[in-house]
């Protein structure tokens, strides 16, 4: 049997001994308890009846005898009053004689309760009080009567004396009667108090045994356990100062036994527990490096404020970020350093227990770094309570914001206005315009809109680029701007396209003004890289509110007569007409259609014979495009043509000429095929890129292929233009000059760069035989073209006069409807067999081989 178990079993006979000992003795004392209230509650009422029952025996004898006395002295002849004053019984006096008999009997009736109740053996005792007491209230009744009927006094004498006698017995009885009822309670509660000494001398035997049972236990057990404990508590020293080698095994099978195990176990697994501690230590320490690594690698620097908002911590990015030291602001008031932009007070912070001390969520705020510069940032945070619920104050995270509220503001900038110019932009624009003809219709007044459209603009952007492009713009704003007053609105709408709009004026005078002004202003040369570039202007003028009150409309009509502008010249200004919107509507009605016709490859294209001047052969054919609008037949080409150019769709139709006309050369053997080049196509930036890959493609010799050019290509870049040229003649490709003497400065051109032709324009041609001075202008252009070795080819040739003196003067080709008008590609092969009819293809010398 285990020790704990032996220990347990003599405990618990011990306690069981002790505990049966103890209830005996508490029982015995209960039951002493119990019997002396018993007591007390038996004898107590019958003594107390008793003495009650004395009182009224008394009552009634010294009434009783009172009044005989009186009485017996008062009738009685032969005594002789002893005193005058003598009182004389009454109706009270004989009324305390009744009241004392009722006394008696009434406490006599108790007390015969009493006795019945509590102690029966008391009952003759009791019978013989009553009869005694019957006895007397006999005698006083008839002491009384005699009284009452005048007996004499030695009648009265006698009777007082019988009823002291019986007086006297029954006192005798009751005193006797209480004397015993108190011996026996006084008997009754020395034995009670013995009773209860015993007890109290039971118990302490009982605990004294108890306790020399218990010791006699623990002297024993700790013969078996005081060794091991003094074990286990020098292995528990050893523990405390870091020793946590294990216990040896010990086979004792008792709680000792147990316990030296578990101790060992303990040491063990503490020891375990220890080292995982320190893991784990080390893992917090590494990741509380890495949270400081990844904090002072951030952006955000963290702060921490204590209850009455001063600063208490901020992390070491602070001082990247701020260049301010922690030292300078820990221990002052956050809002001395930061100032939120949701309010203008200082103590906005303590303004948040307002709140209830809600977490602080994106707040930004300005402060100033070391170098006094203003900067933003976004404050977030939550508070810190104690444990107890006490608030501490608030940590967070702030981030440096500047460089992108910059950008924001960067941002709402361009929304309305335009990047390049930094001018206004139509949302801009929109309102203004709003603004003005509100306040047209509160107070009057008038507002014009003026749209602005930079001519020659795209042939700038397509030769110099689109850095040049945006340099010229630049510079037209500037001197747009100096031509308006500050209630001027200027705005770019893109590209080269400008809106004004004109408040606070005269009109219309005050806009054709301005028009005029801005007209002046823009033909001044613009430089450029270098260079002078000359361009202009197209205006087009709606008055507010003579045409509209609209926005939408004043804009639309302001446009509608821009284009007008532009149709009747360029540079120059128009005021909105009715009729004008119409014509745009036409214009762009086309410009839709020609697009869908180049898409669609709805286009023809025609050619014109080109005539040896002696031999009369054709040696090659000038590609020309026809248009057969739908519903409106042959459009002229000086209708679409110009409108190609002005939108950009020159591009596209020049490349399906340029393609074209070559495949369909190289079904006429050895002849060539001259296309023209607009200046716009010109500009492309691999024009020979473009030729050459559309010789591969259709398989076109380059000699076979002339291209055409005005002098308009050469108004502008020069240079680029020069060294164009000379790369398509490397190719093998023949260059011409078109409409030859109608520009400023052709002469110039044929010394700077060898053309293999010049045309002369047909106008000069039409004048033959008119005009002496267009005689001589022929004569001298077929001179110069001869004498610096280039073709001559005359245009227009409709008479057989004119075709005698250009063979005279020496031309060398001629076209025109003398020879054949612009016929479809069918019908070349039927002009070549009515030529030569000898021969099924004829084949044309080159002037040039």
């Amino acid at each position: 049997m285990r020790l704990n178990y032996k220990i347990l079993i003599g405990l618990i006979s011990v306690l069981v001994i002790w505990a049966g000992t103890l209830g005996q003795s508490y029982r015995t004392m209960k039951q002493l308890e119990s019997e002396y209230t018993r007591t007390v509650d038996e004898t107590l009422p019958i003594i107390l009846s008793l003495e009650e029952l004395r009182f009224a025996t008394l009552r009634i004898v010294s009434s009783t005898s009172e009044n005989a006395m009186i009485m017996a002295l008062q009738r009685n002849s032969d005594v002789a009053p002893v005193d005058s004053d003598m009182p004389t019984p009454d109706a009270h006096e004989v009324h305390e004689t009744a009241i004392g008999i009722s006394d008696f009997e009434r406490v006599f009736e108790i007390y015969s309760n009493q006795v019945d109740l509590y102690d029966s053996a008391d009952g003759a005792i009791r019978d013989l009080i009553g009869s005694n007491g019957t006895a007397l209230t006999d005698i006083s009744q008839r002491l009384e009567a005699a009284l009452e009927n005048n007996a004499s006094t030695a009648e009265v004498l006698e009777m007082k004396e019988v009823m002291e006698d019986a007086e006297a017995d029954i006192l005798s009885l009751i005193i006797g009667q209480i004397t015993d009822e108190r011996r026996a309670l006084r008997l009754r509660q020395a034995a009670l108090r013995q009773g209860i000494v015993d007890a109290i001398d039971n118990l302490m035997i009982s605990a004294a045994l108890a306790a020399f049972g218990i010791t006699a236990l623990v002297i024993l057990s700790s013969l078996r356990i005081i060794k091991p404990i003094e074990r286990l508590t020098a292995a528990a020293v050893r523990i405390a100062k870091g020793d946590f080698a294990p216990l040896p095994k010990v086979t004792q099978n008792d709680e000792i036994g147990a316990l030296t195990n578990a101790f060992s176990d303990m040491s063990s697994n503490l020891q375990n527990m220890i080292r995982r501690h320190q893991e784990a230590t080390d893992n917090a320490l590494a990741s509380e490096q890495r949270f400081r690594d990844v904090a002072e690698a951030s952006s955000d620097w963290i702060w921490e404020i204590g209850s009455d908002y001063r600063i208490t911590f901020v992390s070491g990015r602070f001082f990247d970020v701020t260049g301010l030291s922690a030292r300078a602001v820990i221990g002052q008031p956050i809002s001395k350093f930061l100032t939120p932009d949701r309010t203008a007070t200082a103590d906005c912070f303590e303004n948040l227990e307002l709140d209830g001390l809600a977490p602080i969520r994106d707040m930004r705020c300005r402060y100033s770094d070391i170098t006094n510069q203003t900067r933003i940032c976004r404050l977030s945070g939550k508070p810190l309570f104690h444990k107890t619920g006490t608030f501490m104050g608030y940590r967070g995270t702030a981030s440096d914001i500047t460089a992108e509220v910059e950008a924001q503001d960067i941002a709402e900038h361009l929304a309305l206005h335009d990047a390049l110019t930094g001018l206004p932009n139509r949302i801009f624009m929109a309102e203004r315009l709003d603004q003005n003809l509100a306040k047209i219709l509160r107070h009057g007044g008038a507002v014009s809109v003026i749209c602005l459209d930079l001519d020659h603009f795209k042939e700038v952007n397509d030769t110099l680029g689109h850095a040049a492009g945006d340099s010229l713009l630049k510079s037209v704003t500037k001197r747009l701007e100096s031509t308006l007053r500050i209630t001027d609105t200027l705005t770019r709408l893109g590209g080269d396209e400008f809106v004004i709009v004109q408040s606070e004026a005269i009109q219309p005078s005050g806009a054709e003004v301005l028009c005029r002004r801005i007209l002046q202003v823009i033909s001044e040369p613009f430089e450029v890289e270098g260079q002078n570039l000359y361009i202009g202007a197209s205006l087009g003028v709606s008055l507010a509110p003579i045409d509209s009150l609209d926005p939408e409309q004043l804009l639309k009509n302001a446009d509608v007569a821009m284009y007008r502008a532009k149709k009747d010249g360029r540079n120059s200004f128009r005021f909105f007409e009715a009729g004008m919107d119409a014509e745009l509507q036409e214009r762009k009605a086309m410009e839709r259609d020609l697009r869908v016709a180049i898409q669609n490859n709805e286009l023809e294209m025609y050619y014109q014979p080109l005539i040896e001047t002696h031999g009369r052969a054709m040696q090659g054919v000038e590609a020309l495009v026809r248009w057969n609008r739908p519903g409106f037949g042959m459009v002229p080409p000086g209708d679409f043509i110009p409108l190609a150019e002005e939108t950009g769709l020159i591009i596209p139709l020049g490349d399906w000429i340029l393609r074209t006309s070559c495949r369909q050369a190289t079904e006429w053997p050895n002849l060539f095929v001259a296309v023209n080049l607009s200046p716009t196509q010109f500009k492309q930036q691999d024009l020979i890129g473009l030729v050459k890959q559309v010789l591969h493609d259709t398989g076109l010799t380059p000699n076979r292929l002339e291209l055409e050019i005005t002098e308009g290509v050469l108004l502008e870049q020069t240079a680029y233009s020069l060294m164009t040229l000379r790369g398509l003649q490397e190719l093998g490709v023949r260059i011409a000059m078109d409409d030859f003497g109608t520009g400023y400065s052709s002469l110039s051109y044929l010394q700077m760069f060898a053309f293999d032709k010049i045309k002369l324009d047909q106008s000069f041609v039409q004048e033959l035989g008119k005009s002496s001075g267009a005689t001589s202008i022929v004569r001298t252009v077929l001179d110069l073209g001869r004498s610096l070795g280039m073709v001559t080819t005359a245009e227009g040739v409709e008479t057989a006069s004119q075709r005698d003196y250009l063979t005279q003067q020496g031309c060398n080709q001629m076209q025109g409807y003398l020879f054949s008008r612009p016929v479809p590609a069918a019908e070349i092969k039927n002009l070549l067999l009515r030529t030569y009819p000898d021969v099924d293809v004829p084949v044309a010398k080159a002037l040039s081989s």
